[in-house]
C-alpha cells in the first residue's frame, strides 16, 4: 500500500510539473504558426504593356506572418490594436526586356522586386491598407 501511495504522488508531482512548465515556458496556444515575414517568388503575375503581348513574370514579394493584437480598453475606443503586415523593407528595381512587341515598342518592363521583408504598420503611401492603418 505504501508502494502504490508513493508512486501516486510522484505521478501527481510530475504532472504538476509538466502543467506548470507548459502553461508558463509557451504562451503561444497550441497549434500557433510561428510568426515569419520573408521573400517569396509568384510566379502568377505577367508583365503587360501596349503594344506588347503579356509575358509570364516571376516576381519576389512580402509573405508571411507578423505579431498583430486586440486587447480592450477602458476607455473609448476600448480597445487598443496593433495591425502590423509583412512588407517589402528593401526593394531592387528590376529590367527586363519583353519578347514579343510589335515593332518600334520599347521592350523595356520595370518592376520592383523584395530584397527582405519586415514587419510595419499598413502604409497608404504605398499600399492599399483598407482603412487599417
Amino acid at each position: 500500500m505504501e508502494q502504490t501511495s508513493k508512486i501516486l504522488v510522484f505521478l501527481l508531482v510530475v504532472f504538476t510539473f509538466v502543467a506548470i512548465r507548459s502553461t508558463s515556458a509557451n504562451p503561444a496556444p497550441r497549434g500557433s504558426v510561428p510568426l515569419r515575414c520573408m521573400v517569396r517568388e509568384y510566379t502568377a503575375y505577367q508583365a503587360e504593356k501596349p503594344g506588347c503581348r503579356p509575358q509570364p513574370l516571376l516576381v519576389d514579394a512580402c509573405y508571411g506572418l507578423c505579431d498583430t493584437f486586440q486587447v480592450p480598453a477602458l476607455r473609448p475606443p476600448f480597445k487598443h490594436s496593433q495591425h502590423k503586415m509583412c512588407s517589402y523593407g528593401d526593394t531592387v528595381e528590376v529590367t527586363i526586356e519583353l519578347d514579343d512587341c510589335d515593332e518600334g515598342v520599347d521592350r523595356t518592363f520595370t518592376y520592383l522586386n523584395a530584397r527582405n521583408c519586415v514587419c510595419r504598420k499598413c502604409s497608404p503611401e504605398n499600399t492599399f491598407c483598407l482603412g487599417i492603418h
